[in-house]
């Protein structure tokens, strides 16, 4: 299933490249009726189903008994025009971040699809002002499944480390991984090679259910294991779920939302044990990764709740 999309640039300021969705699944025009929480009742309803087969009542006292506070994944792929107050999209999650401290927000920043090898000072100023606010940054950087070369691969971690460690950049998001275990020692020796460079935080992006040896092996701190349009959700969820570890956190990406649903997906998240999140409508233009959500402090309050 192809989930990279190449995008037009954002802005004409920089030389920014084209631009990855985190992986589209599908891309389809939302037409949803009916009574959406009655959906999202049998989404879940569905997915305990098939995955559970009986032992139902143990999964929901495990989740009865979590009572962390969900936190925030956004990838931030605009372009970081700070000179410019009205068009400065990293702002709003700075503003967000201060009204509320206590939230934990991790920004995916994405100059030139990780692939570069200068710096730029604009991406620079960006990076600092979020992680003056308090927010966590890590640098894009795709895999192509596995399938694209481990030296080059590394090159572009050795950039990150090189030209934005020192603005703040503190972990790598490895896009476009693999589902399949026979790759899990590819994505372990490039998990090693981020860290050893103090890029710490590290994250996967299979986008889907993954074998759950990814997420058993330790070897991130989070795994994107949905990220879909809303109505896929509604209307095919998945046939079975990842389970977190005490190391390794689940994250649930939403584009494409339809209306406010945050209420129903931010209790899908927590009766599915996703622990990071984020929620945007913006996705009906291609690209749900360029602009900020309206309801991202909705998202934010509710997910402190």
């Amino acid at each position: 299933m192809k989930r990279r999309d190449f995008l037009r640039t954002l802005c004409a300021i920089s030389s920014i490249g084209l631009i990855p969705t985190l992986g589209f699944a599908k891309n389809r025009t939302i037409n949803i009726q009916g009574d959406t929480q009655h959906r999202y009742r049998r989404a879940r309803q569905w997915g305990y189903n098939q995955e559970i087969e009986g032992d139902l009542n143990n999964q929901e006292e495990d989740i009865d008994n979590q009572d962390e506070n969900l936190k925030i994944l956004i990838p931030l792929y605009s372009y970081p025009n700070w000179q410019d107050e009205d068009s400065y999209i990293w702002q709003k999650v700075i503003d967000i971040k201060n009204n509320h401290s206590d939230a934990e927000i991790v920004a995916i920043v994405n100059p030139d699809n990780g692939h570069f090898r200068e710096e730029n000072s604009d991406f620079s100023k960006g990076i600092q002002d979020l992680v003056d606010a308090g927010i966590k940054v890590v640098g894009y950087v795709y895999t192509s499944y596995g399938d694209r070369e481990t030296q080059e691969v590394v090159d572009d971690i050795e950039a990150w480390s090189n030209i934005y460690k020192d603005d703040g950049v503190s972990g790598i998001f490895f896009d476009e991984t693999s589902t399949d275990s026979s790759y899990l020692t590819y994505y372990s020796d490039l998990s090693n090679e981020a860290r050893s460079r103090e890029l710490d935080f590290v994250i996967l992006n299979p986008g889907m259910t993954t074998d759950q040896e990814y997420i058993d092996s330790n070897i991130a701190n989070i795994v994107i294991s949905y990220e879909n349009s809303n109505e896929e959700l509604l209307e095919e969820p998945p046939n079975s779920y990842n389970e977190p570890t005490q190391t390794t956190k689940l994250a649930l990406l939403i584009y494409q939302m339809d209306d406010d649903n945050v209420d129903d997906l931010i209790s899908f998240a927590r009766e599915h044990q996703f622990e990071y999140i984020y929620f945007t409508e913006d996705g009906f233009d291609g690209n749900p990764w360029d602009s900020v959500s309206e309801y991202l402090e909705d998202e934010v309050v509710k997910a402190l709740s």
